[in-house]
């Protein structure tokens, strides 16, 4: 995901800007406060090739610049002036301060691991201590050039290691969130193809055998003309190979109206006529689900009457609904529509799996587009049909409580410091304890400078527990990780105080690159802000001490240590930004690429399958649907029709296991007057081919009158499905003619079971072959 590198980059650029700034001021306070014998000419040169280039790196950090170019410029002018000092040895006021133009180096070496690589990083930060010892006035010739080599190859190898796994986190980061959208992905895939099957189930039962049904048993030409509309909406939606058609608005009561009167029903309509603020599925679900509704009291009611009531529904809102002055639905938190009729009624529990009208035409297209379809019926007793939507403004009321259309864990707000793994950054403590442990050895080296031997050793106490427990405590410790905090603030005034020329700068300064290891520590574990009183303790104490101590304040050793407690809080601050703010725009420019392969796999899905039912059903009705709209309807085409509508239905419900041979097998049954009741579920289709050889042998043999019931439904009980014939059946039928027309299969196990009116055949999954009989002995 390109966005993920310029999410994490921002930060870095601007970390190492702040690193930068804070360096190259503090090069030219300490030119102020400690100058070194620096020709004006080179001076001036320096100066302007310094502005010029922290003028570029503000450019390339506002830009984001992904080749980093004007840091790598930068680190080579860093090195330069580094070389600069080393070959012309330019001396210094104070001999026991860092040169400005070492300084200058400093900032190049802290940011080499982000301007080139982890190799190059840790390269420069070996190289830089070597020119400062070989560098003779630039920091002294006394022992303190050791400790200040030593120093800067530690924060050289932090800053380069730090840069590494901030890298490394981001990618850990990528590949979770992009694991997590290709699951995802593969989810909407299936849930597409789940909603267009039913989408396109819905169509072909409304539309397709509504048209052939109505086509082949119409007696008027108002049958004719509904058959015929019917037809054109069938034909229309294998046209688009997808039902994508509609408005926001529909005048639904006209719309019902006009089906209504078609099919001979008498509409009583109550509530505004036209149906606003859903959105086009839901509106096209609506009106679809109405029409099959109306359709199921023509074919089954046996009445000439249906009732059909549009209310507003919500929280506040009556049942009976708020109406506005043009008529249409207010602003309630839905929509509901109560279709009734004083019918027959039937049994609801009765013949479920039967029932896809109301499964698919009117629960499945309510429930796709978030909305409810309860149905309230009792033989005798008429039947209720209550359709209940969410406006398009409301559907995130009638979601579950915390859902989020982008799953847990990817929406791109809920995962800020996703990145953040204490484990991941063990090395960068360790060096920071290094760092810690050898500004400790030159305080040690260098308490011939302070007054109390007692009062070095607790600050050095203090300083090493501040870190090791800041560094170590779990999060949940928060006030004893406050109470460290300001044991460290108070540090650098106590050791400042303790020190008998605090106006001369040197190595007794030590407790400044502690707590610069501290400031660092506290921002990566707990927070920046809570890094702040470490930075002001530093920032006050060392004025305080001295003004306390001598009762003045000389800015040399100030400006000699201040830039390194803000450079290392100014370079913690900015992978903290980084960490704090990748894992969520990493996420979030994930979600927004993720979002749109979520599309992709559904649109993809969903004309996959629309393609599926056009091969499967265009073929085989769309001649006889093209009659029926143009009115070409003859005595024998009405027959036509009424077969064909038998075998639309089989492709319906049964689409999965039938196969062209099958198709005619069913079709050869019925004409000799058998009747066949097939269904199949979409999904494993292992053991298939055996139940389609005992479907072919079942429909060969079962007699005129008699009846097939097949039914392949996989379940977690390892069934797979069963094959029933019922009727008068030969008496010389033997099971062992009946297994051996089936023949074996290795993925399933067939048990058949006969009696005098009855074969059986079941199936089941096998981790071996077997087929069994049982009933009638084989004769």
């Amino acid at each position: 995901m390109p966005l993920t590198r310029v999410v994490l980059n921002r930060w870095l650029h601007w970390g190492a800007l702040g690193i930068i700034v804070v360096l190259l001021g503090g090069a030219a306070w300490q030119q102020s406060a400690n100058p070194i014998d620096l020709p004006r000419p080179i001076a001036r040169a320096v100066a302007a090739l310094a502005v010029a280039g922290l003028l570029w790196c503000l450019v390339d950090a506002a830009r984001n610049s992904a080749n980093r170019t004007a840091l790598r410029v930068w680190v080579v002018f860093g090195l330069g002036c580094a070389v600069l000092q080393w070959w012309a040895d330019f001396a210094s006021v104070g001999a026991r301060v860092l040169s400005p133009l070492l300084m200058i180096m400093c900032s190049a070496f802290a940011i080499a691991g982000f301007a080139f690589n982890l190799r190059i990083g840790l390269a420069v930060s070996g190289l830089v201590p070597l020119i400062v010892l070989t560098s003779g006035s630039g920091v002294g010739q006394s022992a303190d050039v050791g400790w200040v080599a030593v120093t800067m190859f530690a924060g050289g190898v932090v800053a380069t290691v730090v840069i590494d796994r901030l890298q490394r986190a981001a990618g850990e980061v990528e590949t979770a969130v992009t694991q997590a959208w290709r699951e995802r992905v593969a989810a909407s895939r299936d849930e597409a193809q789940a909603a267009a099957q039913e989408n396109w189930d819905g169509l072909v039962h409304d539309k397709v055998l509504g048209s052939l049904l109505l086509a082949g048993r119409s007696r008027s030409e108002a049958e004719d003309s509904a058959a015929a509309e019917l037809a054109l909406d069938a034909l229309a939606a294998f046209d688009r190979q997808a039902v994508a058609n509609g408005e926001q608005g529909v005048d639904l009561a006209s719309h019902v109206g006009k089906l209504a009167g078609s099919l001979g029903l008498q509409l009583l309509w109550t509530g505004p006529q036209e149906v606003a603020g859903l959105t086009v599925d839901a509106t096209n679900a609506l009106r679809d689900a109405l029409d099959q509704a109306v359709v199921n009291v023509a074919r089954h009611a046996g009445c000439d009457q249906v009732e059909v009531t549009v209310a507003a529904m919500g929280d506040m809102a009556a049942m009976a609904g708020s109406t506005d002055k043009t008529g249409k639905t207010g602003d309630a938190g839905g929509v509901e529509v109560t279709l009734r009729d004083d019918g027959k009624g039937f049994d609801p529990l009765a013949d479920m799996g039967q029932r896809r009208g109301i499964q698919d035409g009117i629960r499945g297209r309510l429930e796709r587009v978030g909305g409810r379809a309860l149905i309230t019926t009792a033989p005798g007793s008429g039947t209720t049909v209550t359709l209940q939507l969410p406006l398009a403004d409301r559907r995130g009321d009638w979601l579950d409580a915390g859902a989020s259309p982008l799953g847990a864990g990817v929406s791109g707000e809920s995962m800020p410091g996703a990145t953040w793994r204490g484990r991941g950054f063990a090395p960068v403590y360790a060096t920071g304890l290094f760092y810690i442990l050898t500004n400790s050895c030159a305080a040690v080296a260098n308490q011939d400078r302070v007054q109390s031997v007692a009062v070095m050793t607790a600050c050095l106490l203090a300083v090493l527990a501040a870190y090791t427990s800041l560094t170590f405590l779990p999060q949940t410790a928060r006030w004893w990780a406050g109470a460290m905090v300001l044991v460290a603030a108070f540090v650098p005034f106590v050791a400042t105080w303790n020190l008998t020329s605090p106006g001369e700068p040197g190595w007794e300064y030590w407790f400044v690159g502690s707590c610069s290891a501290i400031a660092a520590a506290v921002v990566f574990r707990w927070s920046r802000w809570w890094a702040v009183p470490v930075v002001l303790g530093v920032v006050a104490g060392l004025p305080g001490g001295q003004a306390v101590r001598q009762g003045t304040v000389i800015f040399a050793p100030i400006a000699d240590a201040m830039p390194q407690v803000f450079a290392y809080f100014a370079a913690a601050s900015g992978v903290r930004a980084a960490l704090d703010h990748a894992s969520g725009g990493i996420a979030r420019a994930s979600a927004e690429a993720g979002v749109a392969r979520v599309a992709a796999a559904r649109a993809d899905e969903a004309g996959e399958v629309a393609m599926q039912r056009v091969r499967e059903l265009g073929h085989v009705v769309g001649n006889q649907l093209q009659s029926i709209a143009r009115g070409l309807l003859t005595p024998e085409s009405r027959v036509h029709c009424l077969a064909l509508e038998a075998q639309a239905r089989d492709i319906l419900v049964a689409g999965p296991l039938l196969t062209p041979a099958l198709t005619a097998a069913i079709a050869a049954a019925r004409r000799r007057g058998a009747k066949v009741i097939v269904t199949a579920e979409r999904g494993d289709m292992t053991g298939v081919d055996s139940f389609r050889r005992a479907l072919a042998v079942a429909l060969q043999r079962v007699p005129s009158a008699g009846v097939v019931r097949a039914l392949w439904r996989p379940d977690s009980r390892q069934r797979l499905g069963s094959i029933s014939i019922v009727g008068p059946l030969d008496a010389d039928d033997r099971a062992r003619d009946w297994v051996a027309a089936v023949g074996p299969d290795v993925d399933a196990t067939i048990s058949v079971s006969i009696d005098e009116l009855s074969i059986l055949f079941s199936f089941g999954r096998a981790h071996h072959r077997a087929l069994t009989t049982a009933g009638m002995p084989c004769r």
